[in-house]
């Protein structure tokens, strides 16, 4: 066997392999003659089928199979032993390579293009830097928080009379036409709020009722679906048909909203142990959670910006006419060579990433994600707060790590966030590097910008 590389152009090459019948001769016989003891034909014994027969019917078919294996493992090899860094992977150059007659030719020669990544030189100086927008709540939205808190915080308490929009949990006795109460007939718990009844002439029955108040009643008629009742009654089928007639219904337990108040004790619950005394300070404290809530997208839209500043800052030649080959030929026809040229422009900056990303990870170890990186993450996911107590004792934190190794089995998963991690880990270095200069923007400002640059984009 003979390899040899031609040189193309500073970014491209074409390897050629050349093989003759000794370089795979021996593993093609060592096959065929397994074929030969497993053969069963009719006429001949099991296993004793002979061995030229054998040859002619599988020969091409074992000769093609170790061929492929034994140039896929030396051309890798070659790639390994001479450091080539390469984009992509080889592409087989059928033109130069030519039709392959196993049973004529002696000797064989195949063919494969290969594209390689430029030198790069990762440089921060001349960067046009692109701002970090520090995205804050402003009143409205902070209004609006204020709102959500204390629509979270109402509790439902007793009450003796029923007003509207009240909760009601209700008794109800099966009972015949005439309102008496059916012996052995149906009991049923029901708890419903006012404000879901049919209409205000169904609400005007309990509306002014006491706790425990008694009174017949066809519940049927505060419903404007009549027909799945039952199922709201929680009745069998075959009972459906009660939920249609009287019922005496004792009023078990009434229960109204009572809305949260912004005062101290309100603060404590919201913000234990910060001892936050006014609603100045607590509206603050709000807008400080709302900031690291809009800070997952402020990142996310600096390091987009970022990336588009370190590839127009970075210049370098690529292996253009490879790479798109390569895309046509790692998309196995889902892409024609006029779509790649269309969208060849939007790739290549995809490329040019990929490749100041790895430069970046090679110079940088800290860019890194190591297994170590991805188990912590996973264990202080499902445990941090049982961690961050201290009550953790040998036996526990045994059984917590027997549920992260489960975890890390689903390698789609590790993989995720693996990916999380690494763009965590280049946010912040890319940060640092560049140093930006923050500028103040509301949140619906900031959407604002995002949905335009997205249009833009399209």
């Amino acid at each position: 066997m003979k390899i040899t590389k031609d040189q193309i152009t500073d970014l491209t090459a074409s390897i050629q392999i050349t093989i003759e019948g000794a370089d795979y001769e021996q593993e093609v016989t060592k096959e065929l003659k397994e074929y030969q003891r497993k053969a069963n034909m009719p006429g001949f014994r099991p296993g004793k089928v002979p061995f030229g027969m054998v040859k002619k019917m599988y020969g091409n078919t074992v000769i093609a199979d170790k061929v492929n294996k034994l140039i896929s493992d030396s051309l890798n090899n070659y790639i390994v032993e001479n450091k080539l860094n390469i984009l992509g992977y080889p592409i087989a150059n059928m033109d130069k390579t030519g039709m392959v007659d196993f049973d004529k030719d002696s000797e064989h020669h195949f063919f494969f293009d290969i594209g390689m990544a430029p030198e790069i030189n990762i440089d921060f100086e001349g960067l046009d830097k692109p701002v970090y927008l520090k995205a804050v709540p402003n009143e409205e939205a902070i209004n609006e928080a204020v709102g959500q808190v204390l629509t979270r915080g109402t509790k439902l308490v007793p009450v003796d009379t029923v007003e509207a929009n009240d909760t009601l949990s209700l008794k109800l006795f099966e009972a015949d036409e005439d309102g008496n109460e059916v012996v052995n007939g149906k009991e049923i718990a029901f708890s419903f709020k006012l404000d879901e009844l049919a209409n205000d002439e169904a609400r005007a029955v309990f509306i002014g009722k006491e706790s425990s108040a008694e009174f017949v009643y066809k519940i049927a008629d505060a419903y404007e679906d009549q027909d799945n009742l039952w199922q709201k009654l929680k009745l069998d089928e075959s009972d459906k048909d009660l939920a249609l007639g009287n019922f005496n219904i004792i009023i078990d337990d009434v229960q109204r909203e009572e809305k949260a108040e912004l005062n101290k004790e309100f603060f404590d619950e919201v913000f234990p142990e910060e001892g936050i005394e006014t609603e100045e300070d607590f509206r603050k404290r709000l807008a400080q959670d709302m900031e690291k809530q809009y800070k997952n997208d402020t990142d996310r839209y600096f390091f987009t910006q970022a990336v588009e500043a370190m590839i127009a800052h970075h210049t370098f030649e690529m292996p253009d006419e490879f790479m798109k080959k390569w895309l046509i030929d790692n998309n196995e026809g889902k892409v024609t060579a006029e779509e790649v040229e269309n969208d060849y422009e939007k790739f290549a900056r995809t490329f040019r990433w990929q490749l100041m990303q790895a430069k970046m990870e090679v110079e940088h170890e800290e860019l890194n994600v190591k297994s170590e990186d991805i188990r912590n993450f996973v264990k202080g996911y499902f445990f941090g707060r049982m961690q961050g107590s201290g009550g953790i004792d040998e036996e526990m934190d045994d059984r917590m790590d027997g549920i992260v190794d489960t975890i890390l089995q689903n390698k789609d998963e590790v993989n995720k966030i693996k990916d999380q991690l690494q763009d965590q880990k280049l946010m912040a270095f890319l940060k640092e590097k560049i140093q930006p200069k923050e500028e103040a923007i509301s949140f619906d400002e900031f959407i604002k910008l995002v949905t335009e640059k997205n249009k833009e984009n399209e």
